[in-house]
Formats: structure tokens, sequence, C-alpha cells
């Protein structure tokens, strides 16, 4: 699919990812609304894209189509709602925030000082700021390694491995 105009809302994105990841999980709008917990007017006015990015009904949804919602998040900021599809069942956007997040809480201030670009006085610019002072670092080096696991995700049949709903 071709990549929305520049002039094309965030809301009329919203829209097309949803629907399309809908229509991906073979789900009508009614069964999502209900899986949402919500009515079903509620969840064709956040479908349309009529309301306010609402991260909550987001995060339903997400839940609910067993998609990433990184990945929708993104996928509006970069305007291409392919990405959320394509994304959404490897969870790549949650692992790149992962990543990010685990790569800002090490660095802390060095990030501006990557491009020499510090937002802030020089001498805060080399100390840590006091928010990230607060937090430990993690992982802590001198405890072992602990990952969260989740459930094995099913296998998608040979037949449809390529091939996408629309």
């Amino acid at each position: 699919m071709k990549d929305p105009p520049d002039d094309v809302s965030d809301g009329e994105v919203l829209s097309r990812i949803l629907k399309d990841i809908r229509r991906l999980r073979g789900q009508t709008a009614q069964e999502t609304a209900a899986r949402m917990n919500m009515s079903l007017r509620t969840y064709e006015r956040f479908e349309a894209g009529g309301t306010r990015l609402n991260q909550d009904y987001l995060h339903r949804f997400a839940r609910a189509t067993d998609s990433d919602a990184n990945g929708i998040l993104l996928a509006i900021v970069v305007r291409a709602p392919d990405f959320a599809i394509d994304g959404a069942d490897n969870q790549l956007a949650t692992v790149l925030t992962s990543g990010m997040s685990r790569f800002v809480r090490t660095q802390g201030s060095a990030i501006a000082l990557a491009r020499g670009t510090c937002s802030r006085s020089p001498a805060r610019c080399s100390a840590p700021s006091p928010a990230r002072s607060r937090r430990p670092a993690w992982p802590d080096p001198s405890s072992p390694r602990v990952r969260p696991t989740s459930p094995p995700r099913a296998p998608v049949p040979a037949a449809d491995a390529g091939r996408r709903r629309i």
C-alpha cells in the first residue's frame, strides 16, 4: 500500500491503521469493541479517527488485536501505516522502544554531548541530570540478567504466511 500524502491528518492515518489491523485479525468492529470493553459507537469513533488519540484506547486495541501499540504510534509519527501492520506480529517497535529506553537510562546527558549540542549549561552537560541520578542503572551489572518471558506465539500456517487480508 502507498503511504498517505503529507496533508492527511494523523486521525486519518490512525483510522487506516486500526481498520487494516482489525481486518488482518479477521475481527468485526463489534468483536473488537467487545474485546476492548467499550460500546460499539465509542469504538467506531475511535477507529474513524474522530477523537483525539487516546493512549488507553490504543493499548486496549493492541491487546484486543494482539498487535503492537508502539508500532501504531510510530507509524503515525513517520506516516507509514504499513509499518504498524507489518510489525503487528513481531512487536518490532516495542523492541526498538525498549532498547532506546535502556540507551537513555545508561547514557543520560551524554546523548546531548554526542554531537556537541547540549542545551543545558556546560557544567550540567557533563553531569547526569538529577532525575537520572535517583534511578538505579538497569540492568544492574552485579545482578544476573532476568528477562521477562511471554507465552510462545502460535505458528502461522504456511499457506497464510505471505498473505495479508484487506
